[in-house]
């Protein structure tokens, strides 16, 4: 008998919710979306709430692009004769 018997259902929770943050930040990211980043977005955060892990993954995709446009734009300043 589990100790905590509201501990599967948790997890079966975040089973299902995970994809769906992965699939709206990938649609949101485009072909910015990286695998590795969302993984490690969510690792730093899994156990919290799942509403707080929601905002974590939303403020990290939106890190990822404004980190992407700065990047772009510093490896262009890089690359200008």
């Amino acid at each position: 008998m589990a100790a905590d018997p509201g501990h599967a259902p948790g997890c079966k929770i975040g089973q299902l919710k995970i994809p769906e943050l992965r699939a709206q930040a990938s649609m949101e990211l485009g072909d910015d979306f990286d695998l590795r980043n969302f993984d490690d977005t969510v690792l730093e955060i899994v156990s919290a709430p799942l509403p707080a892990l929601e905002r974590h993954v939303y403020a990290g995709s939106r890190h990822i692009v404004h980190c992407t446009c700065l990047g772009n734009a510093a490896g262009a300043q890089e690359n200008a004769p």
